[in-house]
């Protein structure tokens, strides 16, 4: 950030207290402002459908990638942001306790270096920023193939339930963008997806761990790759899979329906989009994967292989519905004309108008695993599943193929 007036602004905003001649303000309390608006915003909202509030709406985001501008990163997050979350979610509970609260970390918490956090000063000249941004990191990693621990830090209290209800119902939302993937959109760097097969595993044990121990349910509400990279497929596979190995709440950015080859995304000139010019598909084989929309038992596994099509779900404990589980099944990308399923059961349903399996676990199973494999086949190819999957083969013995 290197507009002086915008770096003015956020400063004051945080700080509460906000002086504008020209608007005839003079330490006005904007922040408080904000925190109020959102709490009218909540009861509108809770006040339709006979006070049911709105279907769709289950939680809150009260800032989008909050940036310190100048204000010391450590004293930003434990002071300023956690105040300011803490005012928002007492406003939102006066009219609806059911709703998250999203709670988002400093903007640059994801950008790792030695000590974590942005490796240059808020603030700094746009030379300072061009040298400093990474640069030796990223020449460290893709070029040399040095691995460098990478620290992830935020400065959010751990204790934050002593804070507010965030317990019950706080979300620590955060984006991840990796700063090797994005520099090497804009800079000619050969990329490497061996080191991306290391580290990210570190950094998404780093990411969920933020979160758990300050008692918050992590979800990654933006990650994605530029479209102009030249290993995107592959990049956005690896993503997947760590998504998957934790069992994360994530959301994909974006898909923009006004991209086109000159405008890219029509924002900062990113180009982020699975829908490119003309509205042209783009890459969506690596996203479109099978998942269960709804589990009747807890989700332990969930595993997809795009080379293989081989997928797997496994569910641990007791059955604790009738219902059965909804498994999403991308039939016309990856398993067209027909696929086979194992089971550890026999009760399944294909609703193939809606690529939806149901699936009725069996209740007298501790593990309950769902396999699933491209075309009509005879044996079940474990050496291409993950360990747990394979410890539980010799119980996953029912089959069936759809199409």
């Amino acid at each position: 950030m290197i507009n002086k007036s915008l770096k003015e602004t956020l400063k004051s905003f945080w700080e509460n207290d906000l002086t504008n001649l020209d608007e005839g303000l003079k330490n006005y309390p904007v922040r408080t402002h904000l925190e109020k608006t959102i709490g009218q915003t909540v009861k509108f909202f809770k006040s339709l459908n006979d006070g049911l509030g709105h279907p769709a709406i289950l939680a809150v985001e009260p800032f989008n990638e909050p940036h310190p501008s100048t204000i010391p990163k450590k004293d930003f997050e434990v002071k300023f942001l956690v105040d300011y979350y803490r005012n928002v979610n007492s406003e939102i509970e006066k009219f609806d306790k059911a709703l998250f609260i999203f709670i988002e970390p400093r903007v640059d918490w994801i950008m790792p270096t030695d000590t974590g956090g942005m490796p240059v000063k808020y603030g700094a000249a746009p030379l300072e920023v061009k040298r400093s941004f990474g640069m030796d990191f990223i020449k460290n990693v893709m070029v040399d193939k040095k691995l460098v621990t990478k620290k992830l830090e935020t400065y959010l209290p751990s204790d934050l339930n002593s804070i507010s209800r965030f317990g019950n119902n706080g979300v620590l939302s955060f984006h991840y963008y990796d700063t090797m993937a994005v520099a090497s959109s804009f800079v000619k760097i050969p990329e490497s997806l061996y080191t991306y097969k290391i580290e990210f595993p570190m950094i998404f044990i780093q990411l969920v761990h933020a979160a758990t121990e300050r008692g918050l349910i992590p979800f990654i509400t933006e990650f994605g790759a530029f479209q102009e990279a030249e290993q995107i497929r592959e990049y956005l596979d690896l993503q997947y899979n760590q998504i998957d190995a934790f069992l994360l709440n994530a959301t994909i950015w974006n898909y923009d329906l006004y991209n086109t080859k000159e405008g890219k995304d029509n924002w900062n000139y990113e180009n982020y989009s699975l829908l490119g010019p003309d509205r042209k598909p783009r890459n969506v084989d690596a996203v479109a994967r099978p998942y269960p929309m709804r589990s009747s038992a807890e989700p332990t596994l969930i595993f997809f292989d795009i080379d293989s099509k081989y997928a797997s779900i496994v569910l641990e404990g007791k059955v604790v519905t009738e219902e059965p589980t909804v498994v999403y099944i991308p039939f016309d990308i990856h398993y067209s004309p027909e696929f086979t399923v194992w089971s550890t059961s026999n009760e399944l349903k294909w609703d193939r108008m809606n690529n939806i399996l149901y699936w009725y676990p069996s209740k007298d199973q501790d593990y309950n695993q769902l396999v699933v494999g491209k075309g009509k086949l005879i044996k079940l190819e474990t050496e291409l599943l993950p360990e747990q999957s394979k410890d539980l083969a010799s119980k996953t013995i029912f089959t069936n193929t759809f199409g």
